[in-house]
């Protein structure tokens, strides 16, 4: 199904050469999963989620034009009942998520900016993940996070790399 991305270079979808592969990797773990898209953009994960079988997206964007997509592609692929969207920045996003757990996390902020990081532990003070959750982050592949993780309690358990850009893989890790 095709999805409305938005114009200019403040948004960087995902490409669909990335995402074919990020969900052939995570198939087995969307089938009823709560899901929340930070940074959202046009939607294109929690939407792709929400077909697989997620049963639910919060979608999150500070940018109007992206929220306004984001509603737009929804409607479209007629996933409204299933999605919660929210024009605010990602600490708002991970405090509406304080009423349930959340089973998977996808982080795709601005690049170069510290706020995947800070992101990551913001999410993991919220304690909004389930025991088996699961954050997928889209980062240069030149950027690294290590401390941020073991900090958190977490660790990268896979890691592909797509040229310029990789996305980790990351879970809670044993003791933690």
């Amino acid at each position: 199904m095709q999805i409305d991305a938005p114009k200019g270079n403040h948004t960087r979808p995902t490409t669909d050469r990335i995402k074919e592969s990020l969900f052939n990797i995570i198939n087995h773990l969307i089938d009823g999963a709560n899901v929340l898209d930070l940074f959202s953009g046009s939607g294109s994960l929690g939407i792709e989620a929400l077909s697989r079988g997620a049963d639910s997206a919060i979608f999150c964007d500070k940018a109007g034009e992206a929220i306004s997509l984001i509603k737009k592609n929804v409607s479209h692929c007629k996933l409204e009942s299933k999605a919660q969207i929210y024009h605010c920045d990602y600490l708002r996003g991970i405090s509406k998520c304080s009423e349930m757990g959340v089973d998977l996390v996808f982080l795709d902020p601005p690049y170069g900016t510290g706020l995947l990081q800070t992101a990551i532990s913001e999410i993991v003070s919220a304690r909004i993940l389930t025991n088996d959750a699961i954050i997928v982050a889209e980062h240069p592949s030149s950027e690294t996070f290590a401390d941020t993780l073991a900090r958190a309690g977490l660790g990268v358990v896979r890691l592909e790399k797509y040229g310029d850009i990789s996305i980790s893989f990351i879970k809670a890790v044993d003791g933690a």
